[in-house]
């Protein structure tokens, strides 16, 4: 044992004309503890993720729509709604959308998960939804819409007509629901607040009360 044929920390026991190398706790096998112990056996990366090998753990090389030490979460990317109008966010990494006669949502992979769809409604378009569509192009013979008259959308919103779906609210920021009537609760939503601090929930906002040392 000397000098000390045993790598990577392994223990030298001496013998009569020999030597054992005591691997235990090293991460590496071998006859002298020369082989690094591959951790990602037994240890699968969920979601398509990529297993990484380290001495004596390993990581995960997640996919764009996926976290976690696992990548076993999904990440959210419908919460908050990125659809404008209270369009429809479709998760492209939900596979009960998929093969269902949406040509957005063919074959699914884990290497294409990441992102949304939007499902606009009647009369916008685009990514977001953001994008009107002029209906009168065609040259309808259309009669002013009349359903934003009583002003059915609260809290500051904006009420846009919509040819014969009658009409939708733009919610002010801090808002949402049909009507803009519901205030998102941005604690509950984020849980932003940390090491036991109490989440007081505002407009459009959330504060931090953070406990007394």
């Amino acid at each position: 044992c000397s000098p000390d044929p045993c790598s990577h920390g392994g223990i030298c026991q001496d013998h009569i004309h020999s030597f054992t190398c005591d691997c235990s706790n090293t991460g590496f096998n071998g006859t002298t503890c020369e082989n690094n112990i591959d951790d990602c056996v037994g240890n699968t990366c969920q979601n398509g993720g990529q297993c990484i090998d380290g001495v004596k753990t390993y990581t995960c090389s997640c996919l764009p729509a996926y976290t976690g030490s696992r990548c076993e979460v999904d990440i959210p990317e419908c919460t908050p709604n990125p659809c404008a109008f209270n369009s429809r966010c479709l998760e492209k990494s939900d596979i009960s959308l998929y093969d269902k006669g949406n040509p957005h949502f063919v074959n699914f992979t884990f290497e294409k998960a990441a992102g949304y769809y939007c499902d606009c409604v009647s009369g916008v378009k685009g990514d977001n939804c953001t994008e009107d569509i002029n209906e009168c192009l065609s040259g309808p013979q259309c009669t002013p819409g009349l359903e934003c008259l009583s002003g059915p959308c609260q809290n500051n919103a904006t009420c846009i007509n919509i040819f014969k779906d009658g009409f939708i609210c733009n919610c002010s920021r801090g808002y949402n629901g049909s009507l803009c009537e519901n205030i998102i609760n941005y604690c509950l939503l984020y849980r932003p607040c940390k090491n036991g601090g109490r989440c007081l929930n505002k407009t459009a906002d959330y504060d931090c009360i953070c406990p007394t040392p």
